[in-house]
């Protein structure tokens, strides 16, 4: 399950992910779904724009292939005499580890919990929060097919190690404490990208992995088409 953010992400690059997964794979083999939610004060969904950008931009929405849940947003209002928020800045990497759940893992009941993150311009991301650590990159789904990535992602030694232990607790057998007792951060997702870097630096392995993006040719660019005797 794959999740793209709608608050700032420009629909016509929603549409575009959803017309390159219709064109290039099979219901068999990739299912897409929209969750769309609204404002309870005005109960307008944004998949309605988003279908709106689709048929103008490539014909008739793919009512057929794209699932669509609609839900109206609910403000999580504080209680009356409810502690306030308190978002440690102090914390140190070890106790981020041992309150970690797997977020690598689905989660499966009344709502499916998005496991992925893909963004806008095709980059694919094997954790479903909008602040990845860049090295959970493990291609672009606009360029490459999507079992390559998937398998890209299966490969990883870090995914594996946080699959097979339950969470980021599972890196204390790879991070040493003295590191992880010492070292602060403010948020699981922070905790993450310092242990991919020191469980990288341990191990040798190198974690994500970039898709180069295509080279086009400077007078492509220029609209002009190439000299015969090869331009720069």
């Amino acid at each position: 399950m794959l999740s793209v953010g709608e608050q700032t992400t420009p629909l016509e690059h929603v549409a575009r992910i959803l017309h390159h997964v219709v064109s290039h794979y099979s219901d068999r083999e990739l299912n897409v779904a929209v969750s769309s939610l609204a404002d309870p004060a005005v109960r307008e969904h944004k998949i309605d724009e988003l279908i709106t950008t689709y048929d103008a931009l490539y014909g008739s929405f793919p009512h057929d292939r794209v699932h669509s849940t609609m839900r109206v947003y609910l403000a999580n209002g504080r209680l009356d005499g409810q502690a306030p928020v308190n978002r440690p800045g102090h914390t140190p990497v070890a106790k981020w580890m041992d309150r970690c759940f797997d977020c690598f893992a689905p989660t499966v009941g009344a709502y499916v919990l998005p496991t992925s993150l893909l963004k806008e311009h095709g980059d694919w991301y094997t954790c479903a929060a909008f602040n990845v650590p860049e090295k959970l990159a493990f291609g672009n789904m606009l360029r490459e097919r999507a079992t390559d990535l998937i398998a890209r992602a299966n490969s990883s030694a870090y995914v594996a190690r946080v699959r097979a232990g339950g969470g980021l607790a599972a890196l204390h057998d790879v991070v040493p404490r003295s590191y992880t007792e010492k070292t602060t951060c403010t948020s699981f997702c922070d905790s993450c990208s310092l242990l991919i870097d020191r469980h990288d630096e341990v191990t040798g392995e190198s974690t994500g992995h970039r898709s180069l993006a295509p080279l086009i040719p400077v007078a492509a660019l220029l609209g002009r088409p190439e000299s015969s005797e090869g331009g720069r």
